[in-house]
């Protein structure tokens, strides 16, 4: 028996609707990701949860999404910060994580805590014909219990 288990809340992330050209700016956009850990339900059960919130680079930064027909391909990344300055990672050089300490017991039975995720679509890149593009990132919440007590 684990005394909580965690899990991740990842919304969608929309950066909307505009034209890429060889002379277009950078485009900006930001949305919430949380993670969620809920205490088992033994009676008196006391635990804190620390946890390491992970974006998982598949490749070299920057990541990229590409079109419905795989053809296109345009470049961007997920930050940590609001300047866009701190690539969200799995902790490796010139990567970020987030972290957090979950504290359950008989009154919080359940932690949620948000996360605000910055994206940036990089300027100036070849021009690209309009359409929707996807990318995937995945994300890995790792998480520890201390101080768990019955």
């Amino acid at each position: 028996m684990f005394p909580a288990q965690c899990q991740v809340n990842a919304p969608v992330f929309n950066f909307g609707r505009a034209q890429m050209s060889s002379t277009a700016p950078p485009i900006y956009s930001n949305g919430l990701i949380s993670v969620t850990c809920t205490r088992h339900p033994q009676d008196r059960l006391r635990v804190n949860v620390e946890f390491d919130l992970k974006g998982v680079v598949v490749q070299e930064p920057p990541r990229q999404m590409r079109d419905q027909i795989g053809g296109a391909f345009l470049a961007y990344d997920m930050y940590v910060d609001a300047a866009r300055t701190r690539i969200w990672g799995d902790g490796s050089p010139g990567t970020e994580v987030f972290t957090g300490v979950c504290y359950l017991d008989e009154k919080n039975r359940v932690c949620t805590l948000p996360f605000v995720l910055y994206g940036k679509v990089n300027g100036q890149q070849a021009a690209i014909p309009p359409g929707p593009f996807l990318g995937a990132v995945v994300s890995r919440v790792e998480y520890r219990f201390l101080n768990c007590q019955p």
